[in-house]
């Protein structure tokens, strides 16, 4: 088969094209957003303030796809992951206007307050002993499975056990009843942190 310059060009240009256009869509995610560096830097600084470098450099990921611009300035959200310790998958949240600044007023999520006292990071506590401290401290066994999770608290602004039980329960989604007990736990020394009871009817 015979094949003149004129072919070779013609196919020559639409390999470029093709790749050309097959090339700008690869990868792309509308969604993420490019945080200026100096937001980034200041973001990174302020994690480390409270974690200190180590645990931070280990641990602490930024996670450009859930950050967001927001009306004044970015919502900043980082990974926190500790490979050998599979609960340990959790997010950080906070706050930084346009010139990297600290928006403390609109809170944060998820930074371990560990660098004075690294000790804190360590989580000696794992799910099946908080299931049994939960058990020594008197939480019911209730009428289903325990909901244990290792999550950020509010209240207490670290990370706990959260061991929950339900004493009895009726209904399906908005005609859902039920109520129980839960109990908070301290991952780092296994102290109980709270009991309290739940309702939702």
């Amino acid at each position: 088969m015979k094949i003149n310059k004129l072919t070779i060009v013609i196919l020559f240009f639409a390999i470029i094209v093709v790749a050309g256009c097959s090339c700008s869509d690869c990868g792309k995610n509308n969604d993420i957003i490019q945080v200026p560096d100096n937001v980034v830097t200041a973001a990174d600084e302020y994690i480390m303030t409270k974690t200190g470098d180590d645990i931070f450099r280990k641990y602490i990921k930024l996670d450009p796809a859930g950050c967001k611009k927001v009306k004044f300035g970015y919502e900043m959200h980082y990974k926190f992951v500790m490979p050998d310790l599979e609960f340990v998958d959790e997010e950080i949240v906070f706050y930084l206007n346009d010139k990297g600044e600290i928006l403390s007023e609109y809170g944060s999520i998820g930074i371990p307050q560990c660098r004075r006292t690294p000790e804190k990071c360590t989580f000696s506590i794992d799910l099946n002993e908080a299931s049994e401290i939960a058990r020594i401290n008197g939480l019911p066994k209730g009428v289903k499975e325990w909901i244990l999770s290792f999550e950020w608290s509010d209240e207490y602004k670290s990370y706990v056990w959260k061991v929950m039980t339900t004493i009895s329960e009726s209904g399906s989604k908005e005609r859902y009843k039920g109520n129980g007990e839960l109990i908070y736990i301290d991952p780092y020394d296994g102290s109980v942190l709270s009991k309290s009871v739940w309702k939702v009817q």
